[in-house]
């Protein structure tokens, strides 16, 4: 890894202080996409680098990007933890167990409670590090998503709820890993339907939200050419591109409905952050590449002059 370890620039350091006394709340959204969120983890890392962290009103997150928001969260002083953490993740075996066969998607397409994969590995690495923690515990104000399966609805958690509780809920992929189930219903991820929850910073008066991404913005899986056994591995990651492409024309839309009734639709500033190259499988946890280039895309991305005009506009 080349990722920086020296304190912000003066330059930038000045740039958020002067933030500071800015009437506004700034929002940091993460999107879903499983393994891909090894990239979102650089491009956060930068945002910690460059002390945005101190000056964030709220991280929203989905899927892996609610896992992400809850790792940088509880890590705001010490962001390179939530790097390690991603580091020490090198195989799929450390997530989940079993492999993908036709069996076990036929037996789980007729009983909702069951799963394809067993993600043993994740619910190790949530109870270790969010046992016992509910978000209001957490260094900055923390809401992840997600998607009531009985009633077919999407839910954020914002305040007294527990943090490992609210990380096995929007982690939990359709699927590949098993819903959770509460008080006679059953919840899956958050990104089912919901993978960019823009629309929730916005709900909850960001003024300022800066949207990192987990794909480009255009769809490749071709779910047409594949097996049924493909199909399976596949259903994810196309569930994931469909939503994740919907971002971006939620925040032309917004911005219109802005301009016709800003009464209603308070002006909201948006800075993206999504890759320019395919991230490969939302079930494939094996690229540990991701990371430095997620990191080495947001230096390139948030310039000093990027940052300045976004915070100041």
């Amino acid at each position: 890894m080349q990722l920086n370890t020296i304190l912000p620039d003066p330059q930038y350091l000045h740039i958020i202080e002067d933030y500071d006394h800015v009437e506004e709340k700034l929002a940091i959204v993460c999107n879903g996409g499983g393994g891909k969120g090894r990239w979102e983890v650089g491009a956060l890392y930068r945002l910690a680098e460059l002390g945005i962290l101190n000056y964030t009103s709220m991280i929203v997150g989905t899927s892996v990007g609610g896992l992400n928001a809850l790792l940088f969260s509880k890590y705001a002083k010490c962001a390179y933890r939530a790097v390690e953490i991603w580091e020490s993740i090198k195989r799929n075996e450390d997530i989940y167990e079993h492999q993908i066969n036709l069996p076990t998607i036929a037996w789980q397409m007729v009983n909702k409670r069951s799963s394809i994969l067993k993600p043993t590995g994740l619910y190790n690495l949530i109870d270790k590090e969010f046992f016992g923690k509910f978000l209001p515990d957490l260094p900055i104000r923390t809401i992840t998503t997600a998607t009531n399966l009985n009633k077919g609805i999407s839910v954020f958690y914002d305040g007294n709820y527990d943090a490992a509780d609210c990380a096995r809920k929007t982690s939990a992929i359709p699927l590949a890993f098993p819903p959770i189930e509460e008080a006679g219903e059953l919840y899956i991820d958050g990104g089912f339907g919901n993978n960019s929850p823009i629309a929730t910073a916005v709900k909850l008066g960001a003024t300022k939200i800066i949207v990192v991404g987990t794909m480009p913005d255009n769809p490749t899986v071709n779910i047409a050419s594949k097996q049924l056994i493909d199909i399976g591995k596949a259903l994810p990651e196309v569930m994931m591109e469909l939503f994740e492409n919907s971002v971006w024309s939620f925040i032309e839309d917004y911005n219109k409905l802005t301009a016709e009734n800003p009464k209603k639709y308070p002006t909201v500033e948006f800075l993206d952050i999504y890759p320019q190259a395919d991230t490969y499988d939302a079930l494939d946890f094996t690229h540990l590449d991701l990371l430095q280039k997620g990191y080495d895309y947001a230096v390139a991305k948030l310039t000093p002059n990027t940052l300045m005009n976004f915070l100041h506009s």
